[in-house]
């Protein structure tokens, strides 16, 4: 076996022909932009496709006395499909592929065979289509089925063979050591605490292999997961490397959100992340936020576990949030509000698995609400406490948060606010969202369940529920539904128009979503019941973040076209969290 990548650093061929497997197809395959490099030595290996996409020169020096190529071909674009910057640099790299396979096809000779596959308008990232992409390249194989028909042999002596290559394969391997190595940051304890499957003494698989490498890889934690195993067949070694993010322990991120709706309001949001991970033996964290805009914030936790499989954790936090809210009455604005909201928790919680998490504490802090702009429709309040114990329950398993196509998520929280550790308020209320998406064939269905209410008390307008916006109701205006309850149910078909990066799941979709809601304990005299709406919608993951462009409809006679950019702003629910 031969691997081949790209020196990025000379621009020359590279040619794998030792080491680790998984390391050298790993080079061979990272497309520069989709997935990063990987270095060895003094060499930056990325794809190999740039410099010789169908290695037939390299399968003769290895051992072929006749090459079988095979090939895939999908048609030229039109002049009318080059008209960005974007598929000007895609088609570029593909005519610099086209010229090295090209060479390398002519060099067949006439002992060799050559099997085009036609592609049609399967792309690279096409995964959910792989199916399809097979039946083609069969069916190109059996096109030339008699030229093939000179390599064949008798079927018992084809059986004989592939017995002999894969009987070994077949056989469970008996692990009599795992070793967790070249970590710098990351705890040795933290990775073999999430090795369900690779364990000394155990007898394992392939399969079993790769889930436990890529529940590693799912801690987010490497930038890849290299394993190899040694020893004799009766006790092998399995030799685990999690290759560390080289751009850590401290990581920043910065957001930009924005939201646009038909009646000419821009709103907009600027965020910065900072975490300074690896802390001490059990890999604590130490978040921080700082945001501006329509929603400034200040925010810093430190999540401390409280075992080396990080199972069990404690979480203070401290946050300060300044916002500026609207009140509707009968669809129209009237007033403006900034609500300010400062406080401090102390969570324990647990984490159950890699998709769960289960976490409770205490919470104290205040908050106002004052006047912007328009009437005085709602109290003003000055630095009222608020203190209380909490409870919050999260599960996610999509693959994607802006525009998941698979996976359900859910997320639960109950408060209980008292008099205690100087509250001033006496109120208990309880929420929740649930969503789940279906993949069709590149096409994905999604289904919203959402509520919360006032369990008990008097619900402060500062922790008002609200509803509206293109998120959590197209078709109404951000904050143009306020209350101490409400529900929501809809549901999302996204029917993909085109790939945009298809390697990292950027693509570009149309949607239709139905959707019917009611706001209980309203803060608008005029209670429009249940409501119910639909939108049509043109959605995208793009390299800048997921975009929306929604015209909805409602049945109060609310016609309104939206669009967002970038990180969401939140809209006052628990909706919120779904994004």
């Amino acid at each position: 076996f031969r691997a081949v990548a790209t020196d990025m650093v000379s621009g020359e061929m590279v040619v794998l022909d030792s080491g680790d497997l998984s390391v050298a197809m790993r080079a061979s395959m990272a497309i520069p932009g989709a997935f990063s490099p990987v270095v060895i030595g003094e060499q930056v290996l990325s794809d190999g496709g740039m410099v010789r996409n169908l290695p037939v020169d390299i399968a003769r020096e290895l051992c072929a006395d006749v090459v079988i190529a095979v090939w895939m071909t999908t048609p030229p674009p039109t002049a009318e499909d080059l008209d960005s910057a974007l598929a000007l640099v895609s088609r570029s790299m593909d005519v610099m592929i086209g010229a090295n396979q090209n060479e390398q096809i002519e060099s067949l000779g006439p002992d060799d065979i050559g099997i085009e596959v036609p592609m049609g308008d399967i792309g690279t990232g096409d995964f959910q289509r792989i199916a399809e992409a097979v039946a083609l390249g069969r069916a190109a194989a059996e096109a030339i089925a008699a030229d093939l028909r000179r390599f064949s042999i008798p079927e018992h002596e084809y059986l004989a063979w592939r017995g002999s290559v894969t009987s070994g394969e077949a056989k469970p391997i008996h692990l009599a050591e795992v070793r967790i190595q070249g970590l710098q940051q990351v705890s040795p304890e933290y990775v073999e605490s999430h090795l369900q499957n690779l364990q000394p003494g155990a007898d394992v698989d392939s399969q079993q292999i790769k889930e436990d490498t890529d529940r590693l890889y799912a801690l987010g934690d490497f930038a890849r997961i290299e394993h190899q195993l040694k020893g004799p067949a009766d006790a092998r070694v399995l030799e685990i490397t999690p290759v560390e993010k080289s751009w850590g322990p401290d990581f920043l991120r910065f957001d930009l959100g924005l939201s646009a709706e038909g009646s000419g309001e821009l709103l907009a949001i600027l965020r910065g992340e900072h975490t300074r991970a690896w802390i001490g033996d059990l890999d604590a964290r130490w978040n921080n936020a700082v945001q501006i805009g329509q929603q400034s914030l200040l925010a810093t936790d430190y999540y401390q576990p409280l075992d080396a499989g990080q199972n069990w954790f404690v979480q203070p936090a401290v946050s300060y949030e300044n916002s500026l809210q609207s009140v509707y009455i009968d669809g129209e604005r009237v007033a403006r509000y900034y609500v300010k909201d400062f406080r401090g928790e102390l969570a324990v919680g647990a984490n159950l698995g890699t998709r769960a998490q289960l976490t409770g504490g205490l919470r104290s802090g205040w908050f106002s609400t004052e006047r912007d702009t328009g009437s005085l429709v709602l109290p003003e309040t000055t630095r009222a406490n608020d203190a209380g114990v909490f409870l919050r329950l999260g599960y996610d398993t999509r693959d994607a948060v802006g525009l998941p196509t698979r996976g359900t998520m859910m997320a639960l929280s109950y408060v209980h606010s008292g008099s205690f550790l100087g509250g001033e308020q006496d109120y208990d209320v309880a929420e929740g969202v649930l969503t789940r998406a279906f993949p069709w064939r590149g096409d994905s269905l999604s289904l919203i369940l959402g509520g919360g209410m006032e369990l008990a008390g008097d619900l402060p307008v500062a922790r008002d529920f609200r509803l509206g916006g293109i998120r959590s109701f197209p078709g109404l205006r951000i904050d143009e539904l306020r209350g101490t309850s409400y529900w929501f149910a809809g549901t999302t078909y996204l029917w993909k128009l085109a790939d945009i990066q298809p390697l990292m799941g950027q693509a570009l979709y149309a949607g239709l979503r139905l959707q019917a809601g009611r706001m209980g304990g309203s803060r608008d005299p005029l209670n429009y019941g249940t409501l119910y709406g639909i939108a049509g919608s043109l959605n995208g993951r793009t390299p800048l973040g997921p975009f929306i462009l929604s015209l909805g409809y409602v049945d109060n006679d609310s016609w309104e076209l939206q669009f967002t950019l970038g990180r969401p702003l939140p809209e006052g629910s628990a909706l919120d969290e779904i994004y």
